[in-house]
């Protein structure tokens, strides 16, 4: 009999320690004094909030092009609010970085020219904030996962003037 009490007693303090009341002459919870409901209060749960919804019209980040050698501005659509990486995949060199501004355009001057035959592509910046998961973001035909550089939202050929 006396070890059923510690553990009742011992019950109680947990139950209290953690915030739960539960009234000694119940043996079962009221839904106001259920053991299930978290202590935590509202503002420090865990549960995430949703993620904004992206435009059904936006398919995918397309290049404006064609991208011609000499060239110093890439320039396209995308999400926005995105912050994104120009990179010569050709060479794995990032050669700009900028955001897409809300009208779902971009143009980023890049820090050198363009070079005839190299592929650039369009990457998340994933060192900056974004208003979206890269796993939310629309990967049309030209996305691809490139090795040693990353996934590619959008991706084109340059060529020689």
């Amino acid at each position: 009999m006396k070890i059923w009490k510690m553990l009742w007693l011992s019950m109680l303090v947990l139950l209290s320690l953690t915030g739960c009341r539960t009234p000694v002459s119940s043996p079962s919870p009221t839904p106001q004094t259920s053991p299930l409901v978290s202590p935590l209060p509202v503002s420090d749960s865990p549960v995430m909030t949703p993620l904004p919804a992206i435009d059904p019209a936006l398919v995918e980040f397309q290049l404006d092009g064609p991208l011609m050698a000499g060239e110093m501005q890439v320039s396209g659509t995308g999400v926005a609010g995105v912050p994104i990486i120009i990179m010569d995949v050709s060479r794995i060199a990032e050669i700009g970085r900028g955001t897409v501004g809300q009208d779902n355009r971009f143009s980023i001057t890049t820090g050198e020219p363009l070079v005839a035959y190299s592929i650039i592509g369009v990457m998340v910046d994933e060192t900056r904030p974004s208003p979206y998961t890269v796993e939310q973001l629309p990967c049309g035909e030209t996305c691809r996962d490139q090795p040693h550089v990353g996934l590619l939202l959008v991706r084109a050929p340059v060529r020689k003037p």
